[in-house]
């Protein structure tokens, strides 16, 4: 199932190493900064990457990475090339891990049995949706028309208006991406359940008989199967998304305003070194040096700050809604499996404890 995604790192890597390498390479004077372009392609070589499945650990994909990026930028360097090394765009290649390597992070498995067979459901459709070479070309479709349509308008628009450019390009890739995703998603779902897949090597199991505990093994991998791994699984209510939400919106609403003051702070703090009523504070050249990037560094700094913030705030949600699939089998008092228990409308008591329980359902 990692093939395509393997073949696609490959191209990708090998793109940008000969772009960042062309001796004596120029770019022409008007587009988007060539920051920005170094952060989007470490970026996404550090997710496509992460989807080869050579390395399972999120941090040494990290680091591998980060590694990467230097080697790529120190080796330009080389004399016969004509090239030089250029810090910034160093610092806008680690960014560009970073951020994936924070979202990689912050959508990692997380809960207990039933959440975390959810989630292994989820990686498996996602798995089986891009096994199919036609969806890469797909979407490499529409990233090209996507990037037509960017160059036509970055042309034609005046320059005030060629950052709502990018957003709108950008935002209009998720879209058609997202809706794509979700078609396929819906489809390979509903195939899995009617299948009674293997999660690990993609065996189907249409006559799947589990044992007196719920249970069986895949004929091919040997893998254990449960019989509840191909149920549909309850969403939250309203009211408990809400719940989940409610603590990671709060601290987003407290941790951003207080990163925008901040850097007004440090903007008024190099005011005054510049005006030479600092002469001795020796926060003040860090600071100097920081706002005397160019303004393309300092947005990516920005939208990396916002990012990292993010990729906080989901990890968080998404604990949360965690106990939502895990507590619908697991007593909260004790962790006892409830699926064995007696219930009426949803609601019964732990056999092991007595606590009372209530299952989530629709509506």
């Amino acid at each position: 199932m990692r093939r395509p995604w393997r073949i696609v790192f490959v191209i990708a890597a090998l793109i940008v190493t000969t772009t960042t390498h062309w001796p004596q390479l120029t770019l022409p004077p008007t587009g988007p900064s060539d920051k920005t372009t170094h952060l989007v392609a470490f970026g996404t070589l550090t997710f496509l990457f992460w989807r080869t499945g050579w390395i399972r650990a999120r941090w040494l994909v990290v680091l591998i990475m980060l590694a990467w990026s230097a080697l790529d930028e120190v080796t330009q360097g080389i004399p016969a090339l004509g090239r030089h090394v250029s810090s910034l765009d160093l610092l806008a290649n680690v960014l560009g891990v970073l951020i994936v390597g924070a979202w990689l992070w912050a959508l990692k498995p997380v809960g207990r049995a039933m959440n975390m067979l959810r989630l292994r459901r989820s990686a498996h459709v996602v798995d089986v949706i891009f096994r199919k070479d036609e969806r890469f070309v797909a979407f490499i479709a529409i990233g090209m028309l996507g990037a037509g349509a960017f160059l036509v308008g970055w042309k034609l628009l005046p320059e005030s208006s060629r950052h709502a450019l990018m957003l709108g390009t950008g935002a209009s890739l998720m879209i058609v991406g997202g809706l794509c995703t979700m078609a396929w998603w819906r489809q390979t779902t509903r195939d899995l359940i009617a299948k009674k897949t293997c999660f690990e090597c993609g065996t189907d199991h249409p006559d799947f008989t589990p044992d007196d505990f719920g249970f069986g093994t895949c004929t091919t991998c040997g893998q254990q199967l449960a019989a509840d791994q191909w149920s549909t699984f309850t969403s939250p209510r309203a009211s408990a998304t809400l719940h989940a939400a409610r603590l990671p919106a709060v601290i987003g609403l407290s941790v951003l305003p207080g990163i925008v003051l901040g850097a007004f702070a440090l903007a008024k703090v190099y005011e005054m070194s510049l005006g030479g009523r600092l002469p001795s504070l020796s926060l003040a050249q860090p600071i100097r040096t920081m706002l005397r990037m160019p303004m393309p560094v300092q947005n990516l700094v920005d939208i990396t700050i916002v990012c990292l913030v993010g990729a906080v705030l989901v990890a968080l949600y998404r604990r949360r809604v965690a106990r939502h699939y895990d507590q619908a089998i697991r007593c909260r008092a004790c962790g006892h499996d409830l699926r064995g228990a007696s219930m009426s409308n949803g609601q019964g008591r732990c056999g092991e404890c007595g606590v009372a329980f209530m299952v989530p359902t629709d509506g």
